[in-house]
């Protein structure tokens, strides 16, 4: 279990509150999701990039005409 501690002051007196976290993720599930996460972005980026050098072939192609 964990849980997240505040120190909450009363009268000049301070109360260790604690209550406990939920939905807590593991470390390496964090880790994985980031790194598809990334994965996925560098694969959309390839995609536009190619759409973009076709769009720009063509663009290029019938200004020389």
């Amino acid at each position: 279990m964990n849980f997240k501690c505040t120190i909450h002051w009363k009268n000049g007196v301070g109360h260790l509150v604690c209550t406990e976290k939920k939905n807590v993720k593991d470390p390496l599930d964090v880790v994985l999701s980031a790194q598809s996460y990334l994965e996925n972005s560098d694969k959309r980026l390839k995609e536009s990039d190619k759409v973009l050098n076709n769009a720009a072939d063509l663009l290029f192609n019938r200004l020389k005409r």
